[in-house]
């Protein structure tokens, strides 16, 4: 929420950890301001702890979700375009951290992005997907000019390259 303090924002991430009394606590009393501001350094915005978030640029308002979800310390990291509203330079910078505290603390770190070099440049495994069909799965370093043309001109590969095991996910509904 645009009234929301950045502290009690990146907080916010551990809730689900939290019983109900120590999360409401949190929102008048910040219970972990050292852990929030460490987190926060890292993407460059410690100076904006109590910044109400409706203050915030687009790509700090992302740096600040990036720090929430670091501070939640996931086993599993899923992120849907997590510096689409950044500058090159701090979308770079984001992404290396991410892959830094996904290896550092052995968390898988999924990450659906549109900057195709940003994708090459920052993850082992590349996976273009169209339509909700896979078009490749392959190492970064296996993606051809050919194959991501045929991503973005609505072409078929004649035999798509395939890396590591199937993954399939199940999604339960409510």
């Amino acid at each position: 929420p645009p009234r929301q303090r950045v502290v009690t924002a990146v907080l916010a991430g551990r809730l689900g950890q939290w019983g109900m009394l120590r999360g409401l606590l949190n929102l008048l009393y910040p219970s972990d301001v050292p852990g929030a501001r460490q987190v926060l350094a890292e993407l460059g915005l410690a100076d904006k702890l109590f910044v109400q978030c409706g203050q915030l640029s687009g790509g700090q308002l992302q740096r600040v979700g990036i720090a929430r979800a670091l501070y939640q310390r996931p086993q599993l990291l899923l992120t849907d375009e997590p510096v689409s509203a950044m500058d090159p330079v701090l979308a770079d910078h984001s992404l290396a951290l991410l892959n830094r505290h996904a290896q550092a603390n052995g968390v898988t770190l999924v990450a659906s992005l549109h900057a195709v070099e940003l994708a090459l440049a920052h993850f082992p495994r590349v996976i273009g997907i169209r339509d909700g069909q896979v078009v490749f799965d392959c190492a970064a370093e296996a993606v051809s000019e050919q194959m991501l043309d045929a991503l973005y001109a609505n072409e078929q590969l004649a035999s798509p390259p395939t890396q590591g095991p199937t993954l399939t996910v199940q999604i339960p509904r409510c």
